[in-house]
């Protein structure tokens, strides 16, 4: 089943891109802090950081030997001054997954200690999402405990990228792009 050519199938072509120009805009990406390095002592968390231009709704993955390290989400002022004792959030699972939501996020390793050599992270992320840049080292593609779906991005690329197929039956294009569909009627 062939697609059309001429102008039909160049309109087609255009309402596409703008699909993809506009789905772009909007994909979380998941960033592994430390990269392969993980969460652990003798990284520089900074350096990491810098590498990345992070998006609301982007997250963040955080592995580590839970038996030495845990990960505490806390204020600017407990980052600054490697205050481990007033965490607005802490986790400890060894695999931590956090979503972005805020312009800054503070992280602390929960380890007396870990922080004050350098355990800890400030990501800054832009206010709205934006076309992400893809991380080096990008979570790996196991499933997130407890079934909840991620998004994780192609190795050795600068921008994402979407495998997508178009079907044309009976006057409709489908666009597959996963883990979405989206039918949309030809007017050709």
């Amino acid at each position: 089943m062939a697609l059309q050519s001429g102008r039909g199938g160049a309109m087609l072509s255009a309402v596409i891109l703008n699909l993809f120009a506009g789905l772009q805009s909007v994909i979380a990406v998941s960033y592994t802090v430390g990269d392969a390095g993980g969460w652990n002592l003798g990284n520089n968390y900074t350096t990491w950081a810098e590498k990345y231009k992070f998006a609301v709704g982007d997250t963040v993955v955080f592995n580590y030997n839970q038996a030495s390290h845990s990960v505490l989400q806390v204020s600017q002022p407990d980052y600054q001054a490697c205050n481990i004792n007033n965490a607005l959030k802490s986790y400890s699972s060894g695999k931590d997954t956090v979503t972005l939501k805020d312009p800054s996020s503070y992280f602390v390793c929960g380890t007396p200690g870990h922080c004050q050599t350098g355990m800890k992270v400030a990501i800054t992320t832009s206010s709205t999402p934006t076309t992400p840049t893809t991380p080096a080292n990008p979570a790996p593609s196991n499933p997130s405990p407890g079934g909840t779906p991620s998004v994780h991005t192609p190795p050795s690329s600068t921008s994402p990228t979407s495998s997508a197929t178009m079907l044309q039956q009976s006057g409709t294009a489908l666009l597959l792009l996963s883990p979405f569909a989206v039918a949309i009627p030809l007017l050709l």
